[in-house]
């Protein structure tokens, strides 16, 4: 069987960090990088540190990024147009499971 992992990080808060699996289907990769955007660090006052960062995954990055998923198994921060601050990183991977 296989499922996605989510797994991300950020220096907003030292250490903060999450994993979390998701079916591996379109539903499942959609979830994935809604989950991933929720958890973007955003604070207006902050980002003034980070120019021209969002906390928003564009629509042309989520194109990227399923793509990235279905050819090679996994996408990142890379795979998206946009800047995210407090050194957002991400990381989407199909992983092989026992049932």
């Amino acid at each position: 069987m296989t499922i996605l992992v989510a797994e991300y990080s950020d220096e907003w808060q030292i250490g903060h960090q999450d994993t979390k699996i998701f079916a591996d289907t379109e539903n499942g990769l959609k979830k994935a990088i809604d989950w991933i955007e929720f958890n973007i660090p955003y604070d207006k006052e902050y980002l003034c540190y980070y120019k021209n960062a969002v906390n928003k995954i564009g629509d042309k990055s989520r194109e990227n990024i399923i793509h990235k998923i279905k050819a090679e198994g996994y996408a990142d921060e890379n795979n998206c147009c946009e800047h995210f601050p407090a050194d957002f990183e991400f990381e989407i991977t199909k992983s092989e499971v026992e049932e």
